[in-house]
């Protein structure tokens, strides 16, 4: 590529000792069979020393191929872009304070509801409190009514409706007395046709989640009597 590219045919010098030809879109070194081949017979024209100097000169001068590219390309000293680096900190504050901004109506957000939702549950549990009475407490009071309306422990009614539901779930067996105590305990005289159906009998209200303790049963006009003492677990 040092030499001058012909507007046709092909050109020839000697450099470092090495003859050279280039045409119009190739070039190959000198050859005494091969560039006969290539050229198709058309000789080089050889270039006069000048000729050759100039077109050396010129080449120095303009290279026609870069081949500081890619991976070999020079290596520019690096640099901060402050302005850059000064518009990357102020997006990452508008960042941090909207972010910190969503956290905050977040929390205002939740903080007013739960004020809304216990003054709602407030204004229901003064419904469900005995008219005039005065109300310190929702919650507590309430607890503290529905504990007496249904009695200690698990309450008379969900007692002793978990009883009956294992009497009639045990065929042969019925409830002869009732006894709703003031600790919770619910004491239940049972007949049964079987002692086996006793214990069927217990462990019914057992599944049902209450703990039974059996008293002694005894056989008497062919029926099996005896307690069960009924406690919430």
């Amino acid at each position: 590529m040092l030499l001058p590219r012909p507007d046709e045919g092909y050109v020839r010098a000697d450099l470092a000792g090495v003859g050279v030809v280039r045409g119009t879109s190739s070039g190959f070194a000198d050859d005494p069979v091969l560039t006969d081949l290539v050229t198709g017979g058309v000789s080089p024209t050889t270039l006069d020393r000048e000729a050759l100097t100039a077109a050396l000169v010129a080449a120095a001068a303009g290279t026609a191929l870069d081949l500081r590219q890619g991976v070999f390309a020079r290596r520019r000293r690096f640099a901060l872009d402050w302005a850059l680096i000064r518009r990357l900190a102020v997006l990452a504050l508008l960042i941090l304070a909207v972010t910190l901004a969503i956290s905050l109506v977040r929390i205002a957000k939740y903080s007013f509801g739960a004020t809304a939702l216990e003054a709602q549950a407030d204004a229901i549990a003064r419904t469900g409190l005995p008219r005039g009475e005065t109300v310190t407490d929702a919650a507590r009071q309430l607890d503290e009514r529905l504990s007496r309306v249904r009695g200690p422990g698990l309450g008379f009614t969900a007692t002793t409706a978990a009883v009956f539901a294992a009497v009639r779930a045990t065929p042969g067996s019925e409830v002869t007395a009732l006894d709703f105590q003031a600790n919770g305990d619910l004491r239940l005289s049972v007949a049964v046709e079987r002692e086996a159906l006793a214990t069927d009998l217990k462990r019914a209200i057992e599944s049902a989640g209450f703990a039974v303790r059996a008293g002694t049963f005894q056989a008497n006009a062919g029926r099996v009597t005896g307690d069960l003492t009924v406690s919430a677990r």
